[in-house]
């Protein structure tokens, strides 16, 4: 019997993988377009940051008639409908300062840094499976992040 219980969540399974997550803080102008896109679709907004399948949703949800909000949304939802990518790079030169402090919510980069830079890839091994690795870089300072998401139609795990 147990086989069988396997089997039959293999095949629900099949219905929805894995989503990526948009980041979030890093295109404040697109968020506010993904709200508004979530108010014209009638869904409310229960997590962030926003799944792109839900996203997608509401863009065929919300998107009946063509308004900018729509045409901004899924120019930007583009970047997650290939297999692999890279969604997000930044480099930012900065003013050396002489003060002792930190940047706040910066990862501990200090004030006194002369660089930053940034970048968000992901990776869409299978339906199910999605491998997003993330790094932030300033003066002698690597901090590389990522996490494997597994994804069914009842749960995402990251």
């Amino acid at each position: 019997m147990p086989g069988v219980a396997l089997l039959l969540i293999a095949v629900t399974a099949q219905a929805r993988g894995v989503s990526p997550y948009l980041p979030l803080n890093v295109a404040p102008e697109i968020e506010r377009e993904i709200e508004r896109l979530f108010t014209l679709a009638g869904m409310p907004i229960l997590r962030k940051p926003y799944f792109a399948g839900d996203v997608e949703n509401a863009l065929e949800r919300g998107c009946q008639v063509p308004s900018s909000v729509c045409d901004k949304v899924a120019v930007y939802l583009k970047r997650y409908k290939n297999n692999w990518g890279l969604t997000d790079a930044s480099a930012t030169a900065l003013r050396d300062d002489d003060a002792d402090k930190f940047v706040p919510n910066q990862r501990g980069r200090r004030v006194d840094s002369n660089y930053s830079a940034s970048a968000n890839l992901f990776w869409q091994v299978s339906d199910h499976l999605l491998l997003n690795v993330s790094g932030v870089a300033y003066d002698d300072e690597v901090l590389p992040t990522g996490y494997l998401s597994a994804g069914f139609d009842f749960a995402q795990l990251d």
